[in-house]
């Protein structure tokens, strides 16, 4: 994953001049990814920024919140107190967020809406119980908006290195759900001899063998002709 130390002086709406660090969007889930081995822990990313030599590590963490976090305002406890809520009590706590931390104007006309309606679609996208409705409510009003928040709270509910693959398990299982509901059962995109591949097992490929939709599990074989049982349907990608 290459550091982008990439500082650009930015001016915008009367704004006093910042440091703006680029990241690559193509590099998303590689940032995802240490963001979580990391814990979230403020001190140890700028520690990391320190030690790779980063310029002003400090504003470089702000920037790197904001690519991953964009809907938030960057404070780190105030994200994982609102992870501790369902994604209704998310929704609330981002919409009170913008009303006590607002961003510049500039930002939310880029998103082709007025602060308060942006701050009003998800008080509203708040009141439905079905996450699947308060998601497809926000994404008509901004489009893409509404995955993208819940994806921001299912992220935020990581804690520590050690619970990742449990808690990222836990993480697919729920977008599971909603993926379920929009596009089918993973069991309606695969066929035996199809190559699949496993949240555990990033690097590896399997062949599925079998598929048992009524125990919903499936059988596969790796690389080296072993053969193997997927319960956690899950975590597989087609």
């Amino acid at each position: 994953m290459p550091l982008l130390r990439i500082a650009q002086t930015h001016k915008c709406l009367n704004q006093p001049s910042y440091r703006l660090y680029t990241f690559a969007e193509e590099q998303k889930k590689n940032w995802y990814k240490f963001w979580e081995e990391m814990g979230g822990d403020q001190e140890k990313i700028i520690d990391f920024a320190k030690k790779g030599e980063v310029d002003n590590p400090e504003d470089w963490y702000e920037e790197l919140h904001r690519f991953l976090f964009d809907l938030f305002a960057g404070d780190v406890k105030l994200l994982k107190k609102a992870a501790k809520s369902d994604f209704r009590g998310f929704l609330a706590q981002v919409a009170e967020n913008h009303v006590n931390n607002p961003k510049d104007k500039y930002w939310y006309y880029k998103k082709s809406i007025k602060p308060n309606d942006f701050i009003r679609v998800l008080e509203y996208g708040a009141q439905f119980e079905d996450p699947i409705r308060a998601i497809s409510y926000v994404n008509a009003r901004m489009p893409e908006y509404g995955v993208k928040l819940y994806n921001e709270w299912l992220l935020s509910k990581v804690i520590n290195k050690n619970e990742l693959v449990t808690i990222a398990s836990n993480m697919n299982k729920e977008a599971y759900k909603i993926e379920e509901e929009i596009s089918g059962s993973v069991f309606t995109k695969i066929a035996v001899e199809d190559k699949i591949k496993h949240f555990r097992f990033a690097n590896e490929e399997f062949k599925v063998l079998d598929i048992n939709k009524e125990d919903e599990f499936i059988v596969v074989e790796d690389g080296d002709g072993k053969e193997g049982y997927f319960f956690d349907y899950w975590n597989v990608e087609v």
